[in-house]
């Protein structure tokens, strides 16, 4: 059998260097299919593939054919016998490396580019989930959307936008919310919203309202128990740390 070369990557999935290594690389398949061999459980205890069936074999021959564009994007797991294949590493033979007659796209020509994937945050999707969140919101507590308004502060809106958000996210993980569907999301923040009395801000609190992280904590404290009263049918206000409240604004 003629030697090959094959270019790609080596990587560990583990720090530990007596870790097993992977190379991955790009090849055409009837390229590999010139020296590879396949132990089946039909013909080796040692098998690890399953028996090949006509009908499996002929179901992906029609997939492929059907159309120039399908394709399937699984790779193949190849074991090596020991000294029958050898890594060396780009930066040992760089200075002996020729450009000229080195084959990077191994034989696959415009099938293969190297080069850098550039994954974008879906921006989108996240400013449409936040409007979403603060539709809810200002519909809910439309006596307190002036300027100037206590609840306008940023303090106050960020704990809020952190309290809402880390509820949406308990219920989207037991599959009541669907977090991409914004009309479902703004259903779930108006039944949040209810058990939050537009009372609390509207009172005079006990402490100095600064940007800081202990006085953002201080009010999700509040609207956890608020919800918390909601729910046991309590009053709006009970147990409550930062209203100054009296008789009068029981009600």
């Amino acid at each position: 059998m003629e030697e090959r070369r094959y270019f790609g990557c080596s990587v560990r999935q583990r720090q530990d260097k007596d870790t097993v290594a992977f190379f991955v690389f790009y090849a055409r398949a009837k390229d590999i299919k010139e020296w590879i061999g396949i132990k089946r459980v039909k013909d080796s205890e040692e098998g690890t593939q399953r028996i090949l069936r006509q009908t499996r074999r002929k179901a992906i021959t029609r997939f492929i054919k059907s159309d120039s564009i399908n394709t399937i994007p699984n790779n193949i797991l190849i074991a090596f016998e020991e000294e029958k294949a050898k890594f060396a590493p780009l930066k040992d033979s760089f200075e002996n490396l020729s450009f000229e007659s080195t084959d990077f796209k191994n034989n696959c020509d415009d099938q293969i580019s190297w080069g850098f994937l550039d994954k974008d945050d879906d921006d989108d999707s996240l400013l449409e989930i936040f409007c979403a969140i603060w539709r809810a919101i200002k519909n809910n507590y439309p006596e307190l959307w002036v300027q100037d308004n206590k609840f306008m502060k940023k303090v106050n809106m960020d704990a809020m936008n952190e309290f809402i958000t880390g509820r949406l996210k308990v219920i989207w993980e037991i599959g009541v919310v669907d977090i991409f569907d914004s009309s479902s999301i703004e259903n779930q923040v108006s039944n949040i919203m209810r058990s939050l009395s537009p009372k609390f801000w509207e009172l005079e609190w006990s402490i100095k309202i600064q940007d800081n992280a202990s006085v953002r904590k201080m009010i999700k404290e509040d609207l956890e128990i608020m919800a918390n009263n909601y729910r046991m049918r309590q009053l709006w206000n009970e147990n409550l740390k930062l209203p100054m409240v009296n008789e009068m604004t029981l009600e």
